[in-house]
């Protein structure tokens, strides 16, 4: 899924990897629109798809936020196995 803010600065896109042994590569290809600078990544996943978190394990399961170089129209990212990840991409005018 993906949405745009108002002013058309920011796209945010959201990707559901659900295969559970293989991760997702895209090419994401924004037309006209260019990367500003790097695209910042928040991430929920796990070691495994069975993963849970417990009070000896808090942090077994959780959202890590990472950037990723891009520029230009055309960026590619591989999607882990079973994560949800969220980009935020500022775009230049």
């Amino acid at each position: 899924v993906a949405t745009c803010d108002e002013a058309g600065r920011e796209l945010t896109i959201g990707v559901i990897n659900r295969d559970r042994d293989h991760g997702l590569a895209a090419s994401i290809d924004l037309g006209s629109a260019k990367v500003m600078d790097e695209i910042l990544i928040s991430e929920v996943n796990g070691p495994d798809v069975d993963a849970t978190n417990s009070f000896e394990h808090l942090d077994r399961v959780a959202v890590r936020e990472h950037r990723h170089p891009a520029g230009g129209h055309l960026f590619d990212y591989e999607f882990p196995a079973h994560s949800v990840s969220v980009l935020r991409v500022r775009l230049a005018s």
